[in-house]
């Protein structure tokens, strides 16, 4: 029985054992039995990433099969994380808060972990699953900008997701006049206590983009995209959480529309870096 599920994942690539056990006709009991034996021996290998409940099991030189699988089931954040080490191949680990490194941990079929010598020194990195470290250390003879991570300054969040430079002002930011775009907007900012510093009319009447600041305690600049709409599509929340990425803020989103089931799952697994508020 074994050797026919080595065949069958040899002939159909990446599979879970509920495919295993439909094909073969064999209770999933004695699947899952069977397949944790062959990893024992080393015959098969098994994804860190899930496809529903189940990691998928594949056996060598399956690897690319098996990310292009995985990859409709990551979450958006994820995505963007993977798209930041297929542009920039490398990460120092301690540039990286905690939590970033649990996510970047997360997605070990993806991204590997590697232990490099800089300057007689062991420094853990981690670096984009098709690169190797023969072509990293060649890389890293001419990579200017490795000099300029702080071993012990975390990288902020967004910096995941966009490797280019943010831009910094040393001109304080004051209040601005808000654009009066409604009253339910105006109305949310005056009952949230949110002071407005830029404001944007993307279209007449629907949609706006505002930079607000909320001085409680520690202030703290967000995105805030403003949807007037009878129904939120999730096409919107994607677009909101892009731009707040270009931003370099947090994302909230305000909205008189109506929330599906779609749009809700994907504010779940966005997680805290979207939050919706629904205004009237």
């Amino acid at each position: 029985m074994k050797s026919e599920i080595v065949g069958l994942i040899r002939s159909l690539g990446p599979i879970v054992p509920a495919e295993i056990s439909s094909k073969l006709k064999v209770n999933s009991v004695i699947v899952s039995a069977l397949l944790s034996e062959l990893i024992r021996e080393k015959v098969i290998k098994y994804s860190h990433k899930k496809v529903g409940s189940s990691p998928l099991y594949y056996i060598a030189g399956q690897e690319d099969r098996v990310r292009k699988r995985l990859l409709p089931e990551l979450k958006i954040p994820e995505r963007k994380i993977v798209e930041f080490f297929e542009e920039n191949k490398l990460a120092l680990r301690d540039g990286l808060a905690p939590q970033q490194r649990f996510m970047v941990d997360e997605l070990e079929d993806f991204i590997t972990k590697i232990t490099l010598t800089i300057n007689g020194e062991e420094k853990i990195f981690y670096k984009n699953y098709s690169v190797s470290e023969q072509e990293l250390l060649k890389d890293m003879k001419n990579m200017k900008s490795l000099k300029k991570v702080k071993v012990k300054e975390a990288v902020p969040q967004q910096k995941l997701f966009d490797s280019k430079p943010a831009k910094k002002s040393g001109k304080k930011k004051e209040a601005v006049a808000c654009l009066n775009f409604d009253n339910a907007s105006d109305a949310f900012f005056r009952n949230y206590e949110l002071i407005v510093l830029e404001c944007e009319k993307v279209r007449k009447g629907s949609e706006a983009n505002f930079i607000a600041r909320n001085n409680k305690g520690i202030g703290q600049d967000y995105f805030v995209k403003y949807y007037k709409k009878k129904n939120l599509a999730e096409k919107d929340i994607n677009k909101a959480y892009a731009e707040s990425l270009g931003a370099k803020k947090p994302c909230l989103i305000i909205t008189t529309g109506k929330v599906n089931s779609k749009c809700e799952k994907l504010l779940a697994d966005l997680g805290s870096y979207v939050k919706l508020i629904k205004i009237k």
